[in-house]
């Protein structure tokens, strides 16, 4: 007999002759490539290969698809899949066909071959505010285009998208100016136990200031630096610091208290050349919230 033990790989072994028994069949990994003998040929099944059906694959050689940024999501024009002569081709649906029954087609030019013609006023103010003339570019090609006003008798043009606007002359190819809309921050809508509540924190502050919880020593600066427009958002350093306040510190902890009652103090200092105190020991609350509002549009730094 052939040993088939994964140590002797089908040789002669000399254990079989000693003790049959003790010696235990092991299978090989490679036992299907050995030929088989006698009864073991006989009852292995045979494996016929299969052959597969040969795949064939296809390719499409037309023009690839340009996806391009659609600010109405869907729901104005609709961009073809093509480019021609560095323009975006547009087929316009809505409009009536030709007399040789083909749509007629408008282009309207990319994002980086609009013309922005800089002036010295219109650098200052995109490296003051932080706008970059791609920006520009995007907001004539995106954004809503009206009449701006009369300039010494020419008329200039105002394009707006998102929160950026920008003025050019009457051929909209010259940089006027740019800014970025600041965000509006509604003031509060006072109620009735919202002044009863403060007014009863006033008496405490003033009275028995020994149960305030806190007391908050807040400083603003407003120097001309304030004066800068390179906040995102703002229209000012002085108005972001402002809207920050109301915002992230007084609203942030007012809507964490619910409408429990507290009694926490601010005092507000505005600094320039000198200091000088805007909110003293006051109750936090919407009362204060809508008076920081009010600040932040009547603020001038100096």
């Amino acid at each position: 007999k052939l040993c088939t033990c994964c140590c002797l790989g089908g040789r002669h072994c000399p254990t079989m002759a000693i003790s049959p028994s003790a010696h235990q069949k092991r299978p090989l990994p490679f036992e299907s490539s050995l030929p088989l003998l006698g009864e073991e040929a006989a009852s292995r099944p045979t494996k016929s290969a299969k052959l597969q059906a040969t795949k064939k694959v296809s390719f499409n050689h037309g023009e690839p698809k340009v996806h391009l940024f659609d600010p109405d999501n869907g729901h104005g024009i609709s961009y073809a899949s093509r480019i021609e002569d560095n323009c975006i081709v547009i087929d316009d649906d809505d409009d009536e066909s030709d007399s040789d029954g083909n749509h007629p087609q408008q282009q309207v030019p990319l994002t980086e071959e609009l013309t922005v013609l800089s002036t010295v006023h219109g650098r200052q103010r995109r490296e003051l505010r932080d706008i970059t003339k791609h920006d520009l570019r995007t907001v004539m090609k995106y954004g809503t285009k009206s009449k701006g006003n009369f300039v010494n008798g020419d008329q200039r043009w105002k394009f707006e998208f998102g929160n950026t606007v920008y003025i050019t002359d009457n051929t909209c190819k010259k940089e006027i100016t740019c800014y970025k809309k600041a965000i509006d921050i509604q003031p509060a809508q006072i109620t009735e136990q919202m002044w009863s509540n403060h007014h009863k924190a006033v008496r405490i502050l003033k009275n028995d200031p020994q149960l305030c919880t806190t007391h908050s020593v807040i400083i603003i600066d407003q120097s001309g630096s304030m004066n800068k427009c390179d906040v995102n958002g703002f229209r000012s350093r002085s108005d972001a610091a402002f809207g920050t306040l109301a915002l992230d510190y007084i609203a942030e902890q007012l809507y964490q208290q619910g409408d429990g009652f507290f009694v926490d103090a601010v005092t507000i200092i505005e600094m320039n050349c000198t200091g000088s105190l805007f909110v003293h020991k006051e109750p936090m609350d919407w009362i204060l919230f809508n008076k920081v509002l009010h600040r932040q549009r009547t603020a001038k730094p100096r």
